[in-house]
C-alpha cells in the first residue's frame, strides 16, 4: 500500500480572511456583516474580479456609482469606503490608494453633484473651499435636499 500523502488545507478564502481580521480586532458582529456585504457588492460590481486585481479606478467607479446610480446617503457611502479601506489595509496588506476626491462633502444625496453637472462646468470638477478638486462629488444648492428644490 502506497503512503498516504496529506495535503495541506486550502488557504482561507477572501471573505473568511476578512471575517478573521475583523474578529481579531474585536469589531462588532454587525460591523462584520456589513463589511462583508460591502466587499461582496464591490466584487460583484466588478464582475467577480478579485480585489487584488482592482485599484483606484475600480474603487472610484464603485463608490461613485453608489452616489450616482444608487443614490445612497453620504454615511452609507462612507461605510462602503471604510469596508474597502479595511479590506485593502488589513486583509490584502496593500496600501489603499490616495483618493482625496472621494470624500463626500454633503450630508444629503440631493446635494451631490453628478458627473453630467461636472462636465457642464468645463470638465474640471467641483472644488471645495480650499480650491482642491473633489472629482465627481461636491455640494450644490443651499443645503436643502433635492425634494425641496424640485
Amino acid at each position: 500500500m502506497p503512503p498516504v500523502q496529506m495535503s495541506s488545507p486550502p488557504p482561507p478564502r477572501l471573505l473568511d480572511r476578512l471575517r478573521a481580521a475583523l474578529r481579531a480586532r474585536h469589531y462588532s458582529l454587525r460591523t462584520e456583516q456589513s463589511y462583508v456585504a460591502w466587499v461582496k457588492r464591490f466584487i460583484f460590481f466588478h464582475g467577480k474580479r478579485h480585489p487584488d486585481e482592482l485599484g483606484e479606478p475600480e474603487i472610484n467607479a464603485f463608490l461613485s456609482s453608489l452616489a450616482t446610480d444608487g443614490k445612497v446617503a453620504a454615511s452609507t457611502q462612507n461605510q462602503a469606503l471604510s469596508a474597502l479601506l479595511f479590506l485593502y489595509r488589513h486583509v490584502l496588506d496593500r496600501p489603499f490608494p490616495e483618493m482625496p476626491s472621494l470624500v463626500p462633502l454633503c450630508a444629503n444625496v440631493g446635494e451631490t453633484a453628478y458627473p453630467r453637472e461636472i462636465s457642464e462646468q468645463g470638465g474640471e470638477g467641483i472644488r471645495d473651499n480650499h480650491g482642491r478638486s473633489r472629482g465627481v462629488w461636491g455640494c450644490q444648492g443651499s443645503g436643502r435636499g433635492a425634494a425641496q428644490r424640485a
